[in-house]
């Protein structure tokens, strides 16, 4: 009866730290994706930002990219950000800065974007609206 015990310990030790490195494997994936579309943002790679605007059921709202030539990025800056409990969807609280070229004013957005893990492609996305600038 041990030999079962110690059976079933060990079977669920090893599932629930599988679990875990999921979870922290996902996390670190979400870190890297929000790093990369803060840069595209930042240096003015709108096609390689705008490629994260994916819903759930694989759509893409439209975007004018050619408008937002006109637009640098100053700071994309993580306010906030909550993970849920399966690592599969984080939400966060952005602040973005960006500067006007043809006005020469400085503007500032706060904008909640949704993220989610597509298990398919092993990505993050957001289903969350590109962000304004205008």
């Amino acid at each position: 009866m041990n030999v079962c015990k110690l059976v079933l310990f060990l079977v669920v030790s090893l599932c629930t730290a599988c679990t875990a490195l999921n979870i922290q494997n996902r996390s670190d994936k979400f870190e890297l994706s929000l790093r990369q579309y803060g840069s595209a943002l930042r240096w003015g790679h709108w096609t390689d930002a705008y490629s994260y605007h994916i819903t759930r059921d694989k759509k893409q709202l439209e975007v004018d990219i050619e408008k937002l030539e006109r637009f640098s990025v100053a700071g994309f800056d993580i306010l906030e950000q909550i993970m849920d409990p399966e690592g599969t969807e984080v939400i966060i609280l952005v602040d973005i800065n960006y500067y006007d070229e043809q006005i020469g004013t400085l503007r500032n957005i706060r904008q909640q974007q949704v993220w989610w893990f597509n298990e398919e492609t092993k990505r993050w996305f957001t289903e969350s609206d590109f962000p304004d600038l205008k």
